[in-house]
């Protein structure tokens, strides 16, 4: 089973390897749209936050990527949108 099946389950250890495994490269999608590290970084937590509540929408283990890049671009523009 995969990380992502895992995490869908319940298993909390599976979804921070997720974090760990993508934590770079989130951050480097929010800093494209942000600007600015400090941001990227908040943005970054908002976006795993996001996933893991709405994980179980995720229909297919091998869109994961895909799904949290469209989170973090989200939550990048709104992010940028609120002026914080």
């Amino acid at each position: 089973m995969g990380l992502v099946h895992l995490a869908r389950d319940g298993d909390k250890a599976a979804f921070a390897k997720l974090v760990e495994q993508y934590q770079n490269r989130i951050v480097a999608v929010a800093y494209g749209v942000a600007g600015n590290r400090q941001d990227a970084e908040d943005i970054a937590q908002d976006t795993f936050i996001k996933a893991y509540k709405g994980i179980n929408s995720l229909q297919e283990d091998d869109a994961f990527y895909r799904w949290l890049v469209r989170i973090a671009v989200n939550t990048a523009i709104s992010h940028q949108q609120s002026g914080r």
